[in-house]
């Protein structure tokens, strides 16, 4: 009984625990930040898919096939089997049901409503299951589902509690996008790379505020030279995974003056 009495408070506890991250992350901001990035990454990757639909834009086969837009062999109800293209029946859907409007910025008509009550199941599910796919991909969370068996298990979480973020980049962005191996994929992670340079950037212009003419002059030239910036945008980069820590680990044993860890003369951090 006592176990038992036990089991249900740390229950309990989980519980009240998981709801203060909830509210500590709605404080924080990153929940809101989150989720519109999610929306807006939605609303392109629907655009993307209706260009593709109408000839305006175009996809590899290994990346319509990690959406589940692939060719897929299906067994019906009388056991027999038929071959279903779901690329073909989504853009055939958009097609039929989806409103576009013509766009001021670009050659391609704007998705203006999907209308996706109108749509077969079918083709409605493929839909659902490609958009949520990529959107989740390109906006990376540290999901449960994202991470290995192990590291679900007490022992699991306690080795990895502060690399979950890298060891889903590692498999979703990093692997992923060489697997893909296209443009989008080369896009994407340069994109990444810019937009982290750019964010280290501002982050060092802020840390500057209050200091006098000689003191910004010395501290920019520590720490917005090229090779910082191009250093801090790789490592913060969402598809730079575990590269900039074995990089540096290995360095540690031959010199001093590690790639990626700040040194005592640029003041102890990563970049």
């Amino acid at each position: 009984v006592g176990g038992g009495k036990l089991g249900r408070a740390l229950n309990q506890a989980q519980v009240r625990t998981d709801q203060l991250k909830r509210v500590q992350a709605d404080i924080s901001g990153m929940a809101p930040i989150t989720l519109m990035l999610e929306r807006g990454t939605a609303r392109v990757v629907a655009q993307t898919l209706a260009d593709l639909a109408f000839d305006n834009a175009t996809l590899s086969m290994k990346r319509l096939n990690s959406l589940g837009l692939g060719k897929q062999t299906v067994t019906k109800a009388d056991g027999t089997t038929e071959v279903i293209d779901y690329a073909d029946l989504v853009f055939k859907a958009i097609k039929d049901h989806a409103k576009l409007e013509k766009s001021f910025l670009y050659k391609a008509k704007k998705l203006r409503e999907l209308n996706l009550e109108n749509w077969p199941p079918d083709a409605r599910e493929a839909f659902g299951v490609a958009l949520s796919r990529w959107t989740r991909r390109t906006i990376q969370q540290n999901d449960i589902g994202n991470l290995s068996l192990f590291m679900t298990k007490p022992w699991g979480q306690v080795i990895s509690q502060f690399r979950t973020f890298q060891i889903v980049s590692h498999s979703k962005q990093l692997l992923h996008n060489l697997a893909m191996n296209d443009t989008r994929a080369y896009l994407a992670m340069a994109f990444s790379s810019l937009t982290a340079g750019a964010a280290y950037m501002a982050q060092q212009n802020v840390k500057m505020i209050g200091m006098s003419d000689k003191e910004r002059k010395k501290y920019g030239e520590e720490n917005l030279g090229f090779a910082n910036v191009a250093k801090a945008g790789f490592s913060r980069s969402s598809w730079s995974a575990f590269i900039p820590s074995t990089v540096d680990s290995v360095a540690y044993f031959i010199t001093d003056d590690p790639i990626f860890h700040r040194t005592k003369k640029h003041k102890i951090g990563y970049v």
